[in-house]
C-alpha cells in the first residue's frame, strides 16, 4: 500500500508542479501534455503495483488519470485546432476535476471510518464518486466534437501534422473511453478486473500516443533526412554528380530550360503549399523522370528537392507575414498555410534563408512599421 499512496501522492505533485508552470506561459501546449504524459506514467505504475501486490485499493476514491487526461487533451486539441494560447481561467477551471478527485481521495484515506457514521456524506460521496467519470468524459468529448465542427477548415489543411495527429488521436480515445464506460453500465456492480485492466490500458496507451506523435514520429525523417545529414548527402551528391556528369554536358544544358519552367510553376501554382508535395510529384508535373529532376537541382541550381521547396515555403512567409502584425494572427498558422509540417522544419529552414529566427524576423518588421 505504501508504494501506491507515495506514487498517487507524485501524480498530485507532478499534476501541480506543471499546472503552476503552464499558468505563466502563453504557448502552453507542451506543459499541458507534459501534465497528461507524467499523470498517465505514474497512474499506471501505480496500478501495476496494485496487479503485482494484489492490494486492495477502491480505484473509485483513487486519483483519476481518465479525468486528467479528458479534460487537459480537451485544452490541448483546442489550442491545436484553433492555434490561440489557453486562457488561465480555462486551465483553472479545468484542473479543478483532477483536484475534486484529490481531495476526495485525501478525504478517504484520513477520515475512512469516520464518513461511515455519516449516511448522508457518505452517500453524496459515493454518487459523486461514481457517476464524475462518466461525466467528465461526456462534457470534454462533447467539447471535442465541437471543437472539430467550428475549425474543421483548419484541421483539414493541416491534417498530416503530428500536432493534428496527436489531437484527433486524442479524441477518438476519449470516444473509447466513453464508450467502454458506457457499456460497464451494464454490468453493475463494476468489476474490480475490469477497472484495473481499464485503468492500465488507458495510462499505456496515452503514453504511448504522446509519445509517439510528440518526440518518434517527428524526428523519424532526421534518421536519414534532418538538415544537418540533407546536407552532407547533397554535398556528397554534388559531388557525385559532378564527377558522374562532367562528360554528359550535353545531357544538362538540354534540361536547362526546365529551370525557367520549375520557376513558373511555382509561382502560378504553388505546390509546395501541400505539404504532402514530394520529389516524384514536380517530376511528374513537368514530364521528366526522377533523376533527370535530381540533375536539374543539383547541377542547374546548386540545390537539392527539400531546401529548394522549403525554401519557396519560407519565401512565402515573408511575403504574408504582415498579416501577422496587422491582422494578429499567429506564427505556426502561417507556417502551417505556407506548406510545413512541423514548427522544428519550418525554424530549422526560415534560420537558414534569412539568418535569424521567425520571432526575431517579426520583431524587426514591427520596428520598422513603427
Amino acid at each position: 500500500m505504501g508504494p501506491y499512496l507515495l506514487l498517487v501522492t507524485g501524480q498530485i505533485v507532478v499534476f501541480s508542479f506543471f499546472f503552476s508552470k503552464t499558468l505563466k506561459r502563453k504557448e502552453n501546449k507542451d506543459q499541458i501534455l507534459f501534465i497528461i504524459l507524467f499523470c498517465c506514467s505514474l497512474g499506471l505504475i501505480s496500478k501495476l503495483i496494485i496487479q503485482f501486490s494484489n492490494s486492495a485499493v477502491n480505484f473509485e476514491y483513487g486519483i483519476s488519470s481518465t479525468i486528467g487526461f479528458s479534460t487537459f487533451a480537451f485544452l490541448y486539441s483546442k489550442h491545436i485546432f484553433s492555434q490561440k494560447p489557453i486562457r488561465r481561467v480555462e486551465l483553472i477551471c479545468f484542473s479543478l476535476p483532477f483536484f475534486s478527485t484529490a481531495i476526495i481521495f485525501m478525504i478517504e484515506l484520513l477520515f475512512n471510518k469516520g464518513i461511515a457514521h455519516y449516511q448522508g456524506l457518505a452517500k453524496a460521496i459515493d454518487f459523486y464518486v461514481f457517476n464524475f467519470r462518466r461525466f467528465i468524459l461526456a462534457i470534454c468529448f462533447l467539447g471535442n466534437i465541437y471543437l472539430l465542427v467550428k475549425y474543421w477548415d483548419s484541421v483539414k489543411k493541416r491534417a498530416r501534422t503530428n500536432e493534428i495527429g496527436l489531437a484527433l488521436s486524442f479524441i477518438c480515445y476519449n470516444f473509447f473511453l466513453c464508450f467502454l464506460i458506457s457499456s460497464s453500465l451494464l454490468f453493475k456492480p463494476f468489476d474490480y478486473q475490469f477497472i484495473l485492466y481499464l485503468g492500465l490500458a488507458s495510462s499505456s496507451i496515452i503514453v504511448l500516443l504522446i509519445v509517439y506523435f510528440r518526440f518518434v514520429n517527428p524526428y523519424r525523417d532526421s534518421l536519414g533526412l534532418s538538415v544537418q545529414t540533407a546536407s552532407r548527402l547533397s554535398g556528397d551528391m554534388r559531388k557525385t554528380n559532378e564527377e558522374k556528369y562532367q562528360k554528359n554536358s550535353a545531357k544538362i544544358e538540354g534540361l536547362r530550360p526546365l529551370v525557367a519552367q520549375i520557376d513558373e510553376l511555382m509561382i502560378k501554382e504553388q505546390p509546395f503549399l501541400n505539404p504532402e508535395f514530394a520529389h516524384s510529384d514536380l517530376a511528374k508535373s513537368l514530364s521528366i523522370s526522377n533523376h533527370d529532376l535530381s540533375i536539374i537541382l543539383n547541377n542547374l541550381m546548386d540545390s537539392n528537392f527539400y531546401q529548394y521547396i522549403n525554401s519557396k515555403r519560407v519565401s512565402y512567409f515573408i511575403a504574408h507575414a504582415h498579416r501577422i502584425v496587422q491582422e494578429d494572427q499567429n506564427i505556426l498558422n502561417l507556417a502551417y498555410e505556407s506548406g510545413f509540417q512541423s514548427k522544428s522544419t519550418f525554424n530549422k529552414y526560415f534560420k537558414m534563408e534569412t539568418g535569424q529566427s521567425p520571432t526575431e524576423f517579426l520583431k524587426e518588421k514591427v520596428s520598422k512599421i513603427s
